[in-house]
């Protein structure tokens, strides 16, 4: 078996031959094999049509990690291996790229680092796919896994150009530009409250947008040219560690705005050893059919005119429904409708099949998906993104939803402790009038006003489309 000089250890790696193309692409692998020892969770709701995440969630299933958290790993994945090779579009003036900022949120022994690691040791395989060396230089991914200052930042970002052969020996210099995952089974190694981290954090803030040039400045080697930027980042958090890493300024409409938190309050299997079932997908078989994606994923991915009416719709809504929110939670789901496009692209991506088009259950799926991470999210982080007045409002809505219907005297008690009988009145209020919630009268008719005489009860309405 031949083999390639990896570019960052300067090891040989075997050169593996794909049997797929784009006439046959990978068919996804089927769950029955492991059927009698599906244990079901909450997170298999979210599970979109069949493609590279079915298979991650399959190859994964005897793991006691959640289904949520393997999505959202598959989905970071995706979005480090496609690179700028793939976009979302129309969009002007410059392409949306689908690069994605996940945390995994959860308490410790939640296997938050299996998910992570799993996705992490298929992007170091997926590149021996690759027969031709010019693809190999392009699709190889400039992987950090450590702590890191925003010199060292600007240093690992410098653009990579790289001069390797072409099958007919002639040569060829590739550039990379200046791109980066970070795969982190700690989000602190990143992102903490220390002074210094202070610069590093805006950094990560800027380079999220991936602008085609950038100009940064170090102490060691002065301005440095950046271009062609993209980043992602997946790591892992417990609750207190998240909220404890972030200075002020990073939370609101700045960082901690583009963060996917993917909260999970537990995980329902139990198995004594990890492991993976005869007939289901290996580590090989995931990294060949990434290969796959990587090659054929390629241009501006769109909407079906279905797909495109749905999103003009609830793009509408979301936006009629932020006008009436504080400035806090407004800050909460400031790119949720960015978001959405970016995920329903990717599940898009992530099915076995040539072409561009974005279906409208591809669409359904991300809003799922997303809808359910910023419900929780915000309730794992204690609202790292929300203001004292803000909090209170988020408290007073999951208590609504998770004991609905509720009293008005239950609800006053329970909220009690932080919030009085005239802020809880003020709250109600903005949550009826962004139609969050509904107001039943003592005699069960529907009303609009909030009342002091203790007999309302209180109503969840919101249908997780904002």
């Amino acid at each position: 078996m031949a083999n390639w000089i990896d570019f960052n250890t300067g090891k040989p790696r075997p050169l593996r031959q794909s049997k797929f193309t784009a006439d046959n692409p990978p068919k996804p692998f089927d769950e029955r094999p492991i059927s009698y020892l599906w244990k079901p969770e909450p997170g298999d709701a979210l599970i979109p049509q069949r493609g590279f995440i079915t298979d991650l969630i399959l190859a994964t299933r005897l793991m006691e990690t959640t289904t949520e958290y393997v999505i959202w790993s598959g989905l970071n994945l995706l979005s480090a291996v496609v690179r700028r090779m793939a976009w979302h579009g129309p969009w002007y003036p410059d392409p949306l790229w689908l690069n994605l900022f996940t945390v995994l949120v959860g308490q410790p022994g939640m296997k938050k680092t299996a998910a992570i690691n799993v996705v992490d040791k298929i992007a170091q395989r997926f590149i021996d796919f690759e027969p031709d060396n010019p693809e190999r230089v392009r699709e190889y991914l400039n992987v950090f896994r450590g702590k890191i200052t925003a010199e060292g930042l600007s240093a690992w970002l410098k653009p990579q150009a790289q001069t390797t052969t072409r099958s007919d020996g002639t040569l060829v210099e590739v550039d990379r530009g200046s791109q980066v995952s970070f795969f982190l089974n700690e989000l602190v190694k990143l992102v903490n409250k220390a002074k210094y981290n202070n610069t590093l954090i805006g950094a990560l803030t800027s380079f999220y947008d991936g602008l085609d040039a950038d100009e940064v400045y170090t102490k060691g080697d002065g301005h440095e040219k950046l271009r062609n930027i993209y980043m992602t980042i997946l790591s892992a958090a417990t609750p207190d560690n998240f909220k404890n890493s972030f200075p002020e300024d990073a939370s609101g409409g700045g960082f901690v705005s583009r963060l996917n938190i993917v909260y999970c309050r537990q995980s329902t299997r139990c198995f004594p050893r990890p492991s993976v079932q005869d007939g289901l997908p290996t580590l090989d078989d995931l990294a060949e059919r990434l290969w796959w994606i990587s090659r054929y994923a390629r241009g501006e991915y769109h909407f079906t005119p279905q797909a495109d009416e749905f999103y003009r719709k609830w793009y509408e809504g979301h936006w009629t429904k932020k006008r009436s929110m504080s400035e806090e939670e407004q800050n909460e789901v400031a790119r949720k409708d960015i978001n959405l496009l970016k995920v329903a692209t990717l599940l898009r991506i992530q099915r076995y099949e040539v072409g561009n088009e974005i279906s409208l259950d591809d669409l359904f799926s991300a809003k799922k998906i997303l809808d359910v991470a910023y419900r929780n999210g915000s309730e794992a982080t204690d609202g790292v993104r929300l203001g004292p007045e803000a909090k209170a409002r988020k408290n007073i809505s999951n208590i609504i939803e998770r004991h609905t219907p509720i009293t008005q005297r239950e609800l006053t008690r329970k909220v009690s402790r932080y919030c009085s009988a005239d802020e809880l009145r003020h709250h109600l209020h903005q949550l009826v009038e962004t139609g969050d919630v509904a107001i039943l009268s003592d005699d069960g008719e529907l009303t609009d006003k909030v009342k002091k005489d203790g007999l309302q009860t209180y109503v969840w309405a919101s249908g997780e489309d904002d």
